[in-house]
């Protein structure tokens, strides 16, 4: 596997982020590292919810 195929999963995963996060607002960028911090969170949680879609399980509770 390529470093570009490994990185494509990522890639779309901010892409699907970013359409269900709302735009910035020039007045409040201290939301960034708010907005970083729960995309990051969202992030870890996707390959435990993917493989517990797979399996049929429950994902694991956020820590």
């Amino acid at each position: 596997m390529s470093v570009q195929e490994g990185k494509a999963p990522s890639r779309h995963a901010l892409r699907v982020l970013a359409d269900t996060d709302g735009p910035l607002s020039a007045e409040d960028p201290g939301v960034l590292p708010e907005r970083a911090g729960q995309r990051s969170a969202t992030l870890e949680q996707l390959p435990s919810a993917a493989a517990a879609r797979t399996t049929g399980s429950r994902p694991p509770t956020a820590r």
